[in-house]
Protein backbone atom coordinates (compact mmCIF):
# COMPACT_ATOMS: atom_id res chain seq x y z
CA UNK A 1 0.00 0.00 0.00
CA UNK A 2 1.74 3.54 -1.01
CA UNK A 3 1.31 5.87 1.40
CA UNK A 4 -0.18 8.90 1.30
CA UNK A 5 1.71 12.26 1.19
CA UNK A 6 -0.42 15.09 2.19
CA UNK A 7 0.33 18.83 1.30
CA UNK A 8 -0.61 22.37 2.60
CA UNK A 9 0.60 25.76 1.37
CA UNK A 10 2.17 27.83 3.69
CA UNK A 11 3.18 30.87 2.07
CA UNK A 12 6.23 29.88 0.19
CA UNK A 13 6.69 26.53 2.03
CA UNK A 14 4.52 23.05 1.58
CA UNK A 15 3.76 20.61 4.85
CA UNK A 16 4.39 17.02 4.09
CA UNK A 17 3.28 14.02 5.80
CA UNK A 18 4.21 10.23 4.70
CA UNK A 19 4.84 7.25 6.69
CA UNK A 20 6.62 7.96 10.07
CA UNK A 21 8.11 11.52 9.23
CA UNK A 22 6.69 14.66 8.28
CA UNK A 23 8.37 17.76 7.14
CA UNK A 24 8.00 21.57 5.79
CA UNK A 25 10.03 22.29 2.66
CA UNK A 26 10.59 25.68 0.68
CA UNK A 27 8.77 25.09 -2.57
CA UNK A 28 12.61 27.38 -4.56
CA UNK A 29 14.36 24.06 -2.41
CA UNK A 30 12.03 21.17 -4.62
CA UNK A 31 8.67 20.08 -5.06
CA UNK A 32 7.30 18.13 -2.15
CA UNK A 33 7.43 14.70 -4.27
CA UNK A 34 11.13 15.36 -4.82
CA UNK A 35 11.30 15.95 -1.91
CA UNK A 36 9.90 12.49 -0.13
CA UNK A 37 12.65 11.61 -2.38
CA UNK A 38 15.38 13.17 -1.13
CA UNK A 39 14.37 12.00 2.53
CA UNK A 40 13.85 8.94 1.68
CA UNK A 41 17.41 9.03 1.29
CA UNK A 42 18.65 11.86 3.31
CA UNK A 43 21.23 9.38 5.67
CA UNK A 44 22.37 7.75 2.44
CA UNK A 45 22.89 11.31 0.64
CA UNK A 46 24.77 13.01 4.16
CA UNK A 47 27.29 9.83 4.50
CA UNK A 48 28.14 10.27 0.76
CA UNK A 49 28.06 14.19 0.85
CA UNK A 50 31.55 16.47 2.74
CA UNK A 51 30.94 15.44 6.61
CA UNK A 52 31.28 18.90 8.66
CA UNK A 53 30.54 17.27 12.09
CA UNK A 54 30.70 13.93 12.25
CA UNK A 55 28.86 11.85 15.62
CA UNK A 56 32.73 11.09 17.09
CA UNK A 57 32.65 14.40 17.79
CA UNK A 58 29.10 14.43 19.09
CA UNK A 59 26.22 11.56 19.94
CA UNK A 60 23.74 14.15 19.01
CA UNK A 61 24.32 15.96 15.44
CA UNK A 62 25.57 15.03 12.06
CA UNK A 63 26.14 17.47 9.90
CA UNK A 64 27.14 17.55 5.99
CA UNK A 65 27.21 19.83 2.69
CA UNK A 66 25.23 18.27 -0.18
CA UNK A 67 25.00 19.10 -3.98
CA UNK A 68 21.19 18.24 -5.37
CA UNK A 69 18.87 19.70 -7.07
CA UNK A 70 21.38 21.83 -8.24
CA UNK A 71 21.98 23.40 -4.67
CA UNK A 72 24.79 23.63 -2.77
CA UNK A 73 23.06 22.42 1.01
CA UNK A 74 23.60 21.86 4.26
CA UNK A 75 21.75 19.01 6.38
CA UNK A 76 22.28 18.37 10.18
CA UNK A 77 20.26 15.70 11.43
CA UNK A 78 19.76 15.52 15.36
CA UNK A 79 19.77 12.02 16.99
CA UNK A 80 17.71 11.63 20.35
CA UNK A 81 19.40 9.78 23.05
CA UNK A 82 16.98 7.32 24.53
CA UNK A 83 13.30 7.51 25.39
CA UNK A 84 13.76 10.53 28.46
CA UNK A 85 15.43 12.70 25.48
CA UNK A 86 13.33 11.44 22.89
CA UNK A 87 10.04 11.72 25.23
CA UNK A 88 10.55 15.87 26.05
CA UNK A 89 11.32 16.53 22.02
CA UNK A 90 8.65 15.22 21.21
CA UNK A 91 6.30 17.26 24.01
CA UNK A 92 7.97 20.21 22.65
CA UNK A 93 9.67 21.37 19.20
CA UNK A 94 12.50 18.76 17.83
CA UNK A 95 15.75 21.11 17.49
CA UNK A 96 15.10 21.23 13.58
CA UNK A 97 12.24 22.64 13.54
CA UNK A 98 13.27 25.22 16.09
CA UNK A 99 16.17 26.11 13.77
CA UNK A 100 13.87 26.51 10.83
CA UNK A 101 11.44 29.17 13.08
CA UNK A 102 14.13 31.11 14.76
CA UNK A 103 15.86 30.70 11.08
CA UNK A 104 13.06 32.79 9.50
CA UNK A 105 12.36 35.11 12.32
CA UNK A 106 16.02 36.30 12.02
CA UNK A 107 15.68 36.72 8.35
CA UNK A 108 12.32 38.64 9.00
CA UNK A 109 14.28 40.80 11.32
CA UNK A 110 17.20 41.23 8.98
CA UNK A 111 20.10 39.63 10.66
CA UNK A 112 21.83 37.50 9.07
CA UNK A 113 21.42 33.56 8.95
CA UNK A 114 21.59 30.83 5.72
CA UNK A 115 18.26 30.79 4.22
CA UNK A 116 15.98 27.76 5.55
CA UNK A 117 14.93 25.30 2.67
CA UNK A 118 13.28 22.75 4.61
CA UNK A 119 13.11 20.33 7.74
CA UNK A 120 12.12 16.48 9.00
CA UNK A 121 11.02 15.11 11.70
CA UNK A 122 10.75 11.39 12.01
CA UNK A 123 8.85 9.26 14.11
CA UNK A 124 9.09 5.59 16.18
CA UNK A 125 5.23 5.62 17.32
CA UNK A 126 4.34 8.63 18.71
CA UNK A 127 7.87 9.50 19.44
CA UNK A 128 10.48 11.63 18.07
CA UNK A 129 13.13 9.66 16.51
CA UNK A 130 15.45 11.97 14.78
CA UNK A 131 15.11 15.47 13.23
CA UNK A 132 17.05 17.43 10.12
CA UNK A 133 17.21 20.93 9.23
CA UNK A 134 18.19 22.09 5.86
CA UNK A 135 19.56 24.93 4.90
CA UNK A 136 21.60 26.90 1.95
CA UNK A 137 25.42 26.12 2.61
CA UNK A 138 27.26 29.35 3.14
CA UNK A 139 31.16 29.18 1.59
CA UNK A 140 32.56 31.21 4.63
CA UNK A 141 35.41 31.11 6.86
CA UNK A 142 34.29 31.04 10.54
CA UNK A 143 35.43 33.55 13.47
CA UNK A 144 37.67 30.51 14.61
CA UNK A 145 39.23 29.73 11.56
CA UNK A 146 40.27 33.58 11.01
CA UNK A 147 41.79 33.74 14.53
CA UNK A 148 43.55 30.10 14.21
CA UNK A 149 45.03 31.80 11.24
CA UNK A 150 47.08 34.60 13.10
CA UNK A 151 45.65 37.80 11.82
CA UNK A 152 48.39 40.31 11.77
CA UNK A 153 46.28 43.29 10.70
CA UNK A 154 45.01 45.51 13.32
CA UNK A 155 42.53 47.05 10.46
CA UNK A 156 41.39 43.68 9.41
CA UNK A 157 40.86 42.69 12.98
CA UNK A 158 39.36 45.53 13.83
CA UNK A 159 36.63 45.08 10.96
CA UNK A 160 35.79 41.65 11.79
CA UNK A 161 35.22 42.57 15.37
CA UNK A 162 32.85 45.52 14.06
CA UNK A 163 30.64 43.45 11.94
CA UNK A 164 30.59 40.81 14.70
CA UNK A 165 29.13 43.58 17.16
CA UNK A 166 26.48 44.58 14.55
CA UNK A 167 25.40 41.29 14.55
CA UNK A 168 25.25 41.22 18.38
CA UNK A 169 23.65 44.37 18.76
CA UNK A 170 20.59 43.05 16.22
CA UNK A 171 20.41 39.97 18.10
CA UNK A 172 20.39 42.34 21.48
CA UNK A 173 17.79 45.05 19.99
CA UNK A 174 15.15 42.23 19.46
CA UNK A 175 15.87 40.38 22.43
CA UNK A 176 17.33 37.54 21.16
CA UNK A 177 19.96 35.34 22.44
CA UNK A 178 21.85 32.86 20.81
CA UNK A 179 22.36 29.98 23.97
CA UNK A 180 25.68 28.86 22.12
CA UNK A 181 27.79 31.84 21.24
CA UNK A 182 31.06 30.06 20.46
CA UNK A 183 34.00 31.01 17.61
CA UNK A 184 32.43 28.39 15.30
CA UNK A 185 29.03 30.32 14.70
CA UNK A 186 29.88 33.11 13.50
CA UNK A 187 30.58 32.98 9.81
CA UNK A 188 32.49 36.13 7.84
CA UNK A 189 31.16 37.55 4.80
CA UNK A 190 30.29 41.03 3.86
CA UNK A 191 28.95 41.06 6.82
CA UNK A 192 28.69 38.65 10.22
CA UNK A 193 26.29 35.74 9.96
CA UNK A 194 25.29 33.32 12.86
CA UNK A 195 24.67 29.74 12.61
CA UNK A 196 23.58 26.99 14.60
CA UNK A 197 19.97 27.98 15.67
CA UNK A 198 18.56 24.97 17.67
CA UNK A 199 18.88 26.61 21.44
CA UNK A 200 18.01 30.35 20.09
CA UNK A 201 15.11 32.56 22.18
CA UNK A 202 13.85 35.84 22.48
CA UNK A 203 11.93 36.99 25.62
CA UNK A 204 9.66 39.93 25.76
CA UNK A 205 10.61 40.11 29.34
CA UNK A 206 14.19 42.62 30.00
CA UNK A 207 15.22 40.79 33.18
CA UNK A 208 15.24 37.12 31.51
CA UNK A 209 16.96 38.80 28.30
CA UNK A 210 19.82 40.56 30.53
CA UNK A 211 20.15 37.41 31.95
CA UNK A 212 20.48 35.03 29.46
CA UNK A 213 22.76 37.31 27.61
CA UNK A 214 25.00 37.92 29.97
CA UNK A 215 25.13 34.07 29.97
CA UNK A 216 25.81 34.06 26.27
CA UNK A 217 28.44 36.74 26.19
CA UNK A 218 30.57 35.28 29.11
CA UNK A 219 30.96 32.48 27.17
CA UNK A 220 32.14 34.30 24.33
CA UNK A 221 34.79 35.64 26.03
CA UNK A 222 35.82 33.05 27.17
CA UNK A 223 36.83 31.81 23.54
CA UNK A 224 38.09 34.90 22.70
CA UNK A 225 40.03 35.72 25.31
CA UNK A 226 42.31 32.69 24.22
CA UNK A 227 43.10 35.41 21.45
CA UNK A 228 44.55 38.40 23.18
CA UNK A 229 45.15 41.12 20.34
CA UNK A 230 41.52 40.36 18.86
CA UNK A 231 39.88 40.54 22.50
CA UNK A 232 41.26 43.86 23.37
CA UNK A 233 39.66 45.34 19.68
CA UNK A 234 35.89 43.13 20.66
CA UNK A 235 35.84 44.28 24.12
CA UNK A 236 33.70 46.78 23.50
CA UNK A 237 31.14 44.99 22.41
CA UNK A 238 31.59 41.43 24.52
CA UNK A 239 31.31 43.40 27.85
Amino acid sequence: MTAKVTSQKQQTCERVKKGDYCAVVDRCFCDPAQFCEFVKNIDGLMCNGQIIKSLKGSRSTYVARLWWNDKDILVKRYNYKGFVHSFRHTLKKSRARHSWIYSHRLRTLSVPTPKPLGYVEMYWGPFLKKSYFISEYLDAQSLYDYLQDSPTSKEQSLCIASKVGHLLQQMQKHKIFHGDLKLQNFLLKDEAVIVDLDRMRAHKWNWMYRFWRRKDLARLRRYVQKYPAFATIIRRWIV
